[in-house]
C-alpha cells in the first residue's frame, strides 16, 4: 500500500471535526511564511534603521591582509 492510500482510508476513518482541524492547520501553515514577510517588510518601511534584521554575510577573505594596498600606499 503507497503513503498516499494510507493517508486516504486514515482521511475516511477521521471523524470531520479532525479534518476540519486538519485543514485550518495547513492553512494556517501556508499563510505564516507569507504572514512573516509581510511584517518583515512592514515593520523596515516603517523602522529608520531599514537594515536592521536582515542577515549579515562576510566573505571568506574578509580580514585577510590586503598587500597590494599597502603597497600601492607606500608608492
Amino acid at each position: 500500500m503507497t503513503p498516499k492510500e494510507e493517508l486516504i482510508q486514515v482521511i475516511e476513518r477521521s471523524p470531520d471535526n479532525l479534518i476540519q482541524a486538519m485543514l485550518k492547520l495547513f492553512k494556517v501553515m501556508q499563510s505564516a511564511p507569507q504572514a512573516a514577510a509581510q511584517q518583515r517588510n512592514k515593520q523596515a518601511s516603517n523602522s529608520a534603521y531599514p537594515l536592521r534584521g536582515l542577515p549579515l554575510v562576510m566573505t571568506e577573505d574578509f580580514d585577510e591582509p590586503m598587500s597590494e594596498l599597502w603597497e600601492a600606499l607606500s608608492e
